[in-house]
């Protein structure tokens, strides 16, 4: 009787630890859910934007996959950040250019 009564104690000991832990990972399935749910909205806002659409060649009905386009992804974005630093100093040069001119036909 004593045995059956400690065996008994400890299932109902281990079914509470189990029933705690399965709780857990319910609320971490749940948070994880959440997350991706919070993760596709992002990435479908990301992937309609025109800009993004353009430098990953994608049709208006085609999907954008960011993970397979990175690399091109990347390369187009260096490259047209580095042709509006030289359009800007270009720019910059060119109006310094004009003002001492303009300085000089003053003279």
């Amino acid at each position: 009787m004593e045995r059956r009564r400690d065996r008994r104690s400890k299932l109902t000991s281990r079914n509470n630890k189990l029933a705690g832990e399965h709780s857990a990972v319910n609320a971490d399935r749940g948070t994880a859910a959440q997350r991706m749910a919070g993760l596709a909205d992002r990435l479908a806002r990301l992937t309609a934007i025109p800009r993004l659409r353009d430098l990953a060649e994608a049709a208006p009905d085609d999907s954008v996959d960011l993970w397979a386009e990175a690399s091109v992804l990347v390369r187009r974005l260096s490259d047209a950040v580095m042709a509006a630093d030289e359009e800007r100093i270009l720019k910059s040069r060119l109006g310094a250019w004009h003002s001492r001119r303009s300085r000089i036909s003053r003279l």
